[in-house]
């Protein structure tokens, strides 16, 4: 461990068994801050940053600590394998000093804007709260004390208990020393659903030490760190609660996992419990079909579709639990394999179900796949550009450099005169084509219409909006003389198309899908 000497400001190097007692300075980052190499140098003292350093070691010999860790300087960050170490112990590092000074520098420090009683304090309102890396630096410590931007003391974390359990929802239990393994996932999570990081890795990164497991850091990965962190969570634990979350930006019909996107769709989930009377002997485990559980399946009276109760109540003094919606997607498998494959969707909700609700059910060793992630991730690569969702089967889509076949997405700039490309279908006995576009006020619209072409970009490129288009069309085949067969009766079919537009992520994506009614027989499919 690398450590300033608090008085020469020199780092020495200090094998696990020879750290001296040693303070350590919590603060949010901002421009000017010192790195390693700008400390040995001497090229540090003109910096913002070094003001920081200078003061959290006089606060250190004031109370007779030799020794400093600050984490701006004291981690070689052009080492990535220093790096990842350092994250990785970082929660030890803070647990082990024998105090935090956490350094708030948006705070003045006067009684009243501390602790006004009309409005938010300074205090409650500090950026330190609001940063996912002081969230473990808040916990670990066993002591911390808060210090204004001129350096004077505002108390302890005992101190101003009743204040930081308001600012942060963190249970005053979890603030005063309990084992963080004593809360639930999703307590935990919660605590960090409001809190920011300028990496979005790092949201994953900066909660190792708080669910006490390791893992590789892989800067550039995106939200898949935090899918990965959930990974190592689920290998050591049985706490369902890791799936009580709800994600409002997705769209009810999108199929997603068990896992959450970010730690956002936690934040309705702080008071989950998970008594050990819930837990059953089955872990959860990740598989190449999805992840494989243990869940109570309730069915919900539509094909397909169940409810699956967690292990676990909504607080520890109710019998109520949260339950998430499964879509069996494995029924159309032979009679010889078990229909236990389900994907999650709905996942903008969750259900509370009391005692009566949970008689019906059953547990079950599912599968739970993630079927919309490449769509998902797909969705949040596009800015500024229109994005449909073309769910069709057995179509192509033009202009087909700008389709993505495997997603089902395909995206376009806005043009002058609206149009944004065309669905060429085959799946009836008449071809057919729907052009999709939007408007100049952003409205999302459709037109149909029967082709014989055999280039539907050309087919595309002739038609000229009229300004009658809107996001249904109805279109019916049996006028055509294309719908007739040689050697086969005239069938006579109605296609009904539309548009609808869910935010995905904050970005608008219009769904595209169709229905077709045979007229002879009245029967509705899906195209």
């Amino acid at each position: 461990m690398r450590l300033l000497d608090s008085k020469t400001l020199r780092f020495e190097v200090f094998e696990d068994a020879l750290i001296p007692r040693y303070a350590i300075l919590s603060h949010t980052w901002g421009d000017g801050e010192v790195l390693l190499q700008e400390m040995e140098k001497n090229a540090a003292t003109n910096k913002a940053g070094y003001h920081k350093i200078l003061q959290g070691a006089a606060l250190a010999l004031k109370d007779g600590i030799s020794h400093i860790w600050v984490d701006t300087c004291c981690i070689d960050k052009s080492s990535s394998a220093e790096l990842s170490e350092a994250i990785n112990s970082m929660y030890q590092w803070y647990q082990k000093a024998e105090v935090c000074y956490a350094y708030l520098s948006d705070v003045s420090g006067t009684t009243d804007n501390i602790f006004g009683a009309s409005t938010l304090s300074e205090f409650e309102e500090s950026r330190w709260f609001t940063r996912g890396w002081t969230l473990q630096e808040l916990l670990a410590p066993n002591q911390l004390l808060f210090f204004d931007k001129n350096w004077q003391c505002i108390g302890s974390r005992s101190d101003l208990e009743e204040h930081v359990t308001r600012i942060t929802s963190i249970d005053s239990a979890a603030l005063g020393g309990k084992e963080l393994c004593s809360f639930t996932v999703a307590q935990r999570m919660c605590w960090a659903s409001n809190r920011t990081t300028t990496r979005v890795e790092d949201l994953a990164y900066c909660l190792l030490g708080i669910f006490d497991v390791n893992m590789p850091l892989l800067y550039g990965e995106g939200q898949k760190s935090f899918i990965r962190l959930q990974e190592e969570i689920m290998k050591s634990t049985e706490d369902q609660t890791l799936f009580a979350w709800k994600d409002p930006d997705l769209p009810p019909s999108f199929s997603t996992g068990l896992l959450a996107r970010n730690p956002g769709c936690f934040v309705d989930s702080g008071s989950f419990s998970s008594p050990e009377v819930w837990r059953r002997s089955v872990p959860s485990e990740l598989t190449s079909k999805g992840i494989y559980t243990n869940l109570f399946l309730i069915s919900s009276g539509t094909a397909d579709i169940y409810r699956a109760c967690l292990s676990c109540t909504v607080n520890p003094l109710s019998n109520d639990s949260p339950a998430i919606h499964l879509r069996r997607i494995s029924n159309l498998r032979t009679t010889f394999e078990r229909e236990n494959e389900y994907t999650r969707i709905s996942a903008g909700r969750l259900d509370i179900l009391g005692g009566t609700e949970k008689v019906e059910g059953k547990h079950e060793e599912v599968y739970v796949r993630k079927l919309d992630d490449v769509r998902l991730n797909r969705v949040q690569e596009y800015r500024n550009v229109n994005v449909f969702w073309i769910s069709i089967g057995s179509c192509r889509v033009y202009p087909d450099s700008q389709w993505d076949p495997q997603s089902e997405i395909f995206w376009s700039q806005n043009t002058a005169d609206g149009k944004a490309g065309v669905v060429y279908c085959r799946s009836l006995t008449t071809p057919f084509l729907i052009i999709l576009g939007i408007s100049p006020s952003r409205r999302p619209w459709c037109h149909t219409k029967t082709t014989t072409w055999t280039d539907p970009l050309g087919a595309w490129e002739s038609y000229e909006p009229d300004g009658t288009e809107c996001a249904e069309s109805y279109l019916d085949l049996d006028d055509s003389n294309t719908s007739l067969r040689l050697g086969a009766e005239r069938e006579r079919f109605s296609v009904f198309v539309e548009m609808k537009k869910y935010m995905v992520y904050s970005t608008a994506v219009y769904r595209v899908k169709a229905m077709s009614r045979n007229g002879d027989t009245g029967e509705s499919s899906r195209l």
